[in-house]
């Protein structure tokens, strides 16, 4: 991938030495789900991919709650996501792949609920998604083609961003992130 546009607030193609992502809070450091950090994730051949142990994601810092995230995510034996708006383990936005299509879910006080979906496409393989939120206005692309748009009040104001990976074939490159 090239160079980000300017005006990138973030980017991390990942092109580093294979290994444990580690444990600190800093960015492009792994944490888990459920808010705990932890060091499941990894990088291999400049990708990210998981680990050992359940599931688990990055933290972007320095925030961003308003803007677009972006990345490409690899569908596996489970389902890839983007985390966005992510407050703590218990209050983000997600954005998956699923092999029929794409699904946003939001976690509010530690319950899911699902608040979008773009259903009959077959996905295998690796795709390029984004979402673009202005306060309660969140769109989703897959491929830079709109699919679909939700209103949603919850966590906007979440800062954290990352991916959400629970198998070993999935994976997370090219993380994007830009300020609205």
């Amino acid at each position: 991938m090239d160079k980000p546009k300017l005006g990138y607030f973030d980017f991390d193609n990942y092109n580093r030495a294979n290994g444990n992502l580690g444990n600190s809070q800093a960015r492009g450091q792994a944490y888990a789900s459920d808010g705990a950090r932890d060091g499941t994730l990894q990088i291999t051949s400049n990708r990210v991919t998981w680990g050992t142990g359940g599931t688990s994601g990055l933290m972007v810092i320095p925030p961003v709650a308003n803007g677009e995230w972006e990345a490409d995510l690899t569908l596996g034996d489970s389902y890839p996501e983007m985390v966005f708006r992510h407050v703590d383990g218990n209050n983000f936005l997600l954005i998956g792949l699923v092999s029929t299509g794409m699904e946003c879910w939001k976690r509010l006080a530690g319950t899911y609920t699902k608040i979008g979906e773009k259903t009959g496409l077959t996905l295998s393989g690796t795709y390029r998604v984004k979402a673009k939120a202005i306060l309660s206005a969140i769109s989703f692309y897959l491929d830079s083609v709109w699919q679909f748009a939700v209103t949603e009040t919850a966590n906007q104001i979440g800062t954290g961003a990352g991916p959400r990976l629970r198998a070993t074939n999935q994976f997370f490159d090219n993380f994007l992130v830009r300020p609205a």
